[in-house]
């Protein structure tokens, strides 16, 4: 139990960081720098796929999370089409109507989960 505790606590800090990341690529979005935070959003990306596996990994409830999922994997492979096809023009338009409603959604999603998990 005190593993699954301390991987509750890893996500909480990593939705943190992401979310801080996202800031980031925006604000540089606004200043039309377009390509200068991609690194940021492929580790942006990479940290979703970590809180899925360890989500997967946790003996918890997750019944709303996988739509959530869905909605933020399918922004975060809409925002990587553009940036591969359009070299990101549109990807500041992408960002504020697809990945930081989706992000945000999933993200309260798991702190409702694990929130709840830690009360048991």
């Amino acid at each position: 139990m005190q593993k699954q505790h301390e991987v509750m606590q890893w996500i909480m800090e990593l939705l943190s960081t992401m979310e801080e990341g996202l800031v980031y690529i925006r604000q540089k979005m606004i200043q039309g720098m377009t390509m200068e935070p991609i690194n940021m959003f492929y580790d942006v990306t990479a940290a979703f796929l970590k809180i899925e596996q360890a989500l997967a990994g946790l003996a918890i409830e997750k019944v709303n999370i996988q739509e959530k999922a869905g909605k933020l994997r399918h922004a975060l492979d809409v925002i990587t089409e553009e940036y591969e096809s359009n070299k990101g023009k549109r990807a500041l338009e992408i960002m504020q109507l697809n990945l930081e409603p989706a992000f945000k959604g999933w993200k309260e999603e798991i702190e409702k989960i694990i929130i709840k998990a830690a009360g048991h």
